[in-house]
């Protein structure tokens, strides 16, 4: 049995097997392609389906009479150079992760199209192990990517053993086949859903399955490498994930790929999403990959330059207007071919170098000479950084140095276009510095006794989120005249004041805890503690002296900063006010404001 044109080497020995009604495995066996002798639990090359060797084509070409051209072109490899980059490919278990994660194709797993198995008998294409595989240009179908029986990828084989061919089990090429607990699936893949697609997604399909063979279609009129199609293709499907259910899809992309795209957004906004791979890396569904193919698809196909921007313009709404899409630090770090970064400067610019579109908007009153500043320098003491600055009205002393949660929420949160949390709390507190006569991010982070970098790092960070610097800027100066109405508050003083508060006492508390629904333990004492420092000092949660006190320290960091985290969760307003008003008794006990 000869493989079909296009067929991938798994699907060839599947069709062998059950041709002479043998498990696969052993088919491959016979082939010459174990090449670990006396193997059991992977006695194929780490390789295999991806690239084959030398002896592997001789061995083939021996037993069947297939060409080495043949065998070569049911392999993944077939791709290399285009959409793919297998270079640093080799036969180790580094090589191959590296290459697994990096690059859009699915190395044990398949998508499929149901209408294209039932016509065949069982032949499954190589392209569908392109991580970009959404329809089927034939029957105008989206591809199929998870098993309705089983719930896993298709010709995913077992957990332990992904993509390897059983060696006991008789497979049916138009069956799933995958084994868990024990047992077979044997779920009838011609019966997959089939979810239609429109002529433009097919369309789009074409154009990438054309730039995977080599044959790439001009980007914007301009000739481009298969490569660098692929480049582009993926670069511009990682744009439309970073903005995520933000972007508006073309009217061509089906209900079923768009809500794909909104659950990807979901799962990168929750509390894991730190853990997730990044915007760049294949769609696990052809659902997600129809969605992406969608936008992108039209995208390279523009036909000049003003077609190009036109077709990123959604991009750029959604990265302006979206809630959580404008944390564009990153984005202006990707590397881009050359026509992508052209039209996504045009859609939407890249904000001034570094710091400099919100430094330079800070305000100076009237008749304050700039060179008069009194700035803090490397080395000087805090006490020494606190004299006035051109505001005239607070000293660097008097600065909080994380603003206060309401005070941040009410004036400095609207100018941003995403809530940055904590670090815009961070960020606000260097502006006042700013306000007050630290000529530049790092001076301000030294009038309030930061370390070295750490306001750097803010200040690049939480800056390219700023809409608009000058209605910033108004929003800091109206929070520093809220700060002097107030009355100006020596927060040096109060750190010093409370730099022995490591708990509060547990035989007075307990029973006010108690009266809340509360049970105060010797931890809480502690944790309470660390919240007083917090609302009284506006300082950093990690600064407090209970947190850092040696009784403390046979309990993990992560621990204790968790407690932290639960009493400021559960306390209630009542009790809070108490705690309070204790803080401000022992406050004035040490005769401090």
């Amino acid at each position: 049995m000869a493989p079909e044109p296009g067929e991938s080497l798994a699907s060839w020995i599947d069709r062998l097997g059950a041709d002479m009604r043998c498990p696969p495995g052993l088919v491959a066996d016979d082939l010459g392609l174990r090449v670990v002798p006396g193997a059991v639990q992977r006695p194929l090359s780490l390789l295999f389906g991806i690239t084959g060797t030398d002896e592997q084509k001789a061995a083939v070409q021996a037993a069947t009479g297939v060409s080495a051209e043949v065998f070569d072109g049911m392999h993944l490899s077939a791709y290399d150079g285009t959409v793919l980059d297998l270079s640093d490919l080799a036969e180790d278990k580094v090589s191959v992760q590296r290459v697994w994660f990096r690059e859009w194709a699915l190395f044990t797993t398949s998508r499929a199209c149901p209408a294209c198995l039932a016509e065949s008998g069982g032949v499954w294409m190589l392209w569908w192990r392109l991580a970009a595989a959404a329809v089927c240009p034939v029957h105008r179908l989206i591809l199929s990517s998870h098993c309705p029986g089983c719930g896993l990828e298709l010709r995913r084989g077992t957990e332990r053993n992904q993509g390897i061919p059983p060696r006991e089990l008789l497979v049916e090429p138009t069956r799933c086949a995958n084994r868990t607990r024990n047992r077979m699936c044997g779920y009838r893949l011609t019966e997959l859903p089939r979810v239609p697609a429109g002529e433009d997604i097919c369309a789009a399909q074409l154009a990438y399955l054309d730039a995977a063979q080599g044959r790439p279609r001009p980007v914007a009129d301009r000739r481009v490498d298969a490569a660098e199609w692929g480049w582009a293709f993926r670069i511009v499907c990682g744009l439309v994930r970073f903005v995520g259910q933000n972007i508006e899809l073309p009217a061509v992309v089906p209900a079923a790929a768009a809500q794909a795209l909104v659950e990807d957004a979901r799962r990168r906004g929750g509390v894991s999403s730190r853990r997730l791979p990044g915007y760049r890396t294949k769609p696990r569904s052809a659902l997600l990959a129809t969605a992406l193919l969608g936008f992108a698809g039209r995208v390279l196909a523009a036909g000049c330059d003003d077609e190009l921007v036109e077709a990123m313009r959604p991009f750029g709404a959604a990265v302006v207007t979206g809630p959580g899409a404008a944390g564009c630090a990153p984005l202006w770090r990707w590397r881009m071919p050359p026509l992508v970064k052209m039209a996504v400067r045009a859609v939407f610019p890249a904000p001034m170098a570094r710091w400099s579109r919100v430094g330079g908007h800070v305000p100076l009153p009237a008749g304050v000479d700039l060179s008069a500043s009194r700035t803090p320098r490397r080395g000087r003491t805090a006490a020494a950084s606190s004299r006035p600055g051109p505001g005239g009205c607070l000293e660097f002393r008097h600065l909080p140095r994380l603003v206060a949660e309401a005070d941040y929420q009410e004036l400095i949160e609207p100018w941003l276009r995403t809530p940055p949390g904590w670090s815009g709390r961070r960020y606000g507190a260097l502006a006042l510095a700013r306000l007050c006569g630290a000529r530049t991010w790092p001076q301000a982070g030294l009038a309030l006794a930061w370390a070295d970098g750490r306001a750097t790092a803010v200040a690049e960070y939480v800056c390219e989120f700023a809409a608009d610097p000058a209605g910033f800027w108004q929003a800091v100066t109206a929070l520093a005249g809220r700060l002097q109405e107030r009355g100006p508050i020596d927060y040096d003083r109060r750190r010093q004041a409370l730099s022995t508060l490591v708990s509060i006492d547990g035989s007075v508390w307990r029973p006010v805890f108690a009266e809340y629904g509360g049970r105060l333990m010797p931890a809480g004492c502690r944790a309470a503690a660390v919240w007083l420092w917090t609302m009284l000092t506006c300082d950093e949660l990690g600064d407090a002296p209970a947190l850092v006190d040696p009784g403390w320290s046979t309990v993990s960091l992560k621990s204790r900063l968790r407690t932290c985290r639960n009493l400021s969760v559960w306390l209630p307003d009542a009790l809070a006010d108490k705690l309070l008003r204790f803080g401000q008794a022992l406050l004035e006990s040490h005769g401090v404001r």
